[in-house]
């Protein structure tokens, strides 16, 4: 199997913009509630034979049900696009097993999902269910500790 080498991109610390939004809303009764929310990790840049994919860390969380509904549905999510891959790129990584192996990575810490064909060239989409938010601390621990 190619292995893949990271690039390193350095981390900024900056105030999160929407914090002021959800502090609008957490004390209020007016008749909003909120329905999904969605974090995103900064992206990495991996190289792969030769071939420059930019992978991207979600979790996302849903509301299941109206305003008093109390169940969240939880996902990680991680999607991986080539920055430019040609034909020959997208055969010599099918021919190596890469694709293969990396899906088969990827489920073997619970990611569901598969390589699909893009306007870009092949795609990775792959995310996972998390049963609770001691479950999305660990599973964006072990992202961090792998990006």
């Amino acid at each position: 199997m190619a292995r893949a080498r990271k690039t390193e991109q350095p981390r900024q610390r900056h105030p999160d913009p929407l914090a002021p939004l959800v502090r609008v809303f957490e004390t209020t009764d007016r008749g909003w509630w909120s329905t999904s929310i969605n974090f995103r990790r900064a992206d990495r840049l991996v190289v792969v034979e030769g071939v420059r994919w930019t992978v991207h860390f979600n979790v996302h969380g849903v509301r299941m049900g109206g305003r008093r509904a109390r169940k969240v549905e939880l996902t990680s999510a991680i999607t991986l696009w080539p920055v430019r891959l040609s034909k020959q790129q997208d055969a010599r990584l099918a021919k190596s097993g890469w694709y293969r192996d990396y899906r088969g990575q990827l489920r073997q810490r619970g990611y569901r999902g598969d390589w699909q064909d893009t306007p870009h060239g092949k795609a990775g989409f792959f995310s996972k269910k998390l049963r609770d938010v001691r479950a999305v601390r660990a599973e964006t621990d072990d992202i961090d500790q792998r990006a």
